[in-house]
């Protein structure tokens, strides 16, 4: 028994189709380039966040603006503004730098 052949898909639809996957492919891109860099840099983050805070950070239209309270060593930081690259937002970090209250104190 043979099969009818499915009919082609309209070209309107196969170029939006190339098209999603070319933007996905862009963000996967960005992000295997990003991590290796955010990956060696201690912080609190658990699995996922940092990929999360990326994504989220991404997703902000331009002329966005993020302010981070309590940025420790940079890690969440580096992913907001790897979100952030090559378009016009801003990562804000602020952080008081003693260690924190469970931390021991590092002049």
């Amino acid at each position: 028994m043979t099969t009818a052949p499915h009919p082609p898909l309209p070209r309107r639809i196969v170029l939006k189709l190339k098209r999603i996957v070319r933007e996905l492919n862009k963000h996967e891109r960005d992000w295997s380039r990003a991590w290796p860099l955010i990956d060696p840099i201690e912080g609190w983050l658990e699995g996922g966040q940092e990929r999360w805070l990326f994504n989220a950070a991404r997703s902000l239209s331009d002329g966005s603006n993020i302010v981070e309270i309590g940025s420790y060593k940079g890690r969440s930081t580096c992913c907001l503004g790897f979100g952030c690259y090559g378009a016009k937002k801003r990562v804000y970090a602020i952080d008081r730098f003693d260690g924190g209250p469970d931390l021991p104190r590092q002049d």
